[in-house]
């Protein structure tokens, strides 16, 4: 099948089901469950960074320029997503969350997830880990207002042009965006 579905935490922590167009081979049940021993201390959006080679190269392309999340239109038209917020993690993510995480989590459900938000347009966000994604989502939820959204709205596009996030970046970039503090990182991101 050409659309992938899968479940996905929203608002209040109702779980529904997120559309996206394939990008990767399908997997048989007991190589999945190997992937998911070797990397079990990431959440699962972050373990597939780790399952790069089933990527085709068309699914590679499309996630460069974020075209796979075109179905996540759907989800838009029956209210379980925004045009901005935080992106929906998986709900198995949710079973691993250990006592620091909860109260994150708790205010990530407390806004409704969107197609992109400030991880999404982050230059190099390939570079960026689980926690970054945690203080930018926080940052989001604390601050959302008709000035931070179109500052994100108009950084989606280039961020979808320039292939941000969807491949390793050149090493010589790496400063730009990895090795500063988050907070400089930050006001970087919205300036």
């Amino acid at each position: 099948p050409v659309i992938f579905a899968q479940r996905r935490t929203g608002r209040q922590g109702r779980p529904f089901t997120v559309y996206k167009l394939r990008t990767m081979r399908p997997t048989k049940a007991a190589s999945a469950e190997a992937s998911r021993k070797l990397v079990p201390a990431l959440p699962q959006a972050f373990r597939s960074r780790h399952e790069e080679a089933r990527v085709t190269r068309l699914g590679a392309w499309l996630r460069r320029c974020g075209l796979d999340e075109l179905p996540q239109i759907l989800n838009l038209l029956k209210g379980d997503m925004r045009w901005i917020g935080p992106r929906p993690l998986p709900v198995e993510d949710g079973a691993g969350v250990v006592s620091g995480q909860q109260s994150w989590r708790r205010l990530r459900e407390a806004a409704t997830p969107g197609l992109t938000g400030l991880y999404q347009v982050a230059p190099l966000r390939r570079e960026l880990g689980y926690a970054d994604m945690c203080v930018l989502d926080a940052y989001y939820i604390h601050n959302r207002g008709p000035a931070l959204q179109a500052r994100i709205l108009a950084r989606t596009l280039p961020a979808m042009w320039h292939g941000w996030g969807g491949r390793r970046p050149r090493p010589v970039l790496r400063g730009l965006w990895g090795e500063t503090s988050l907070s400089r990182a930050l006001s970087r991101a919205l300036s």
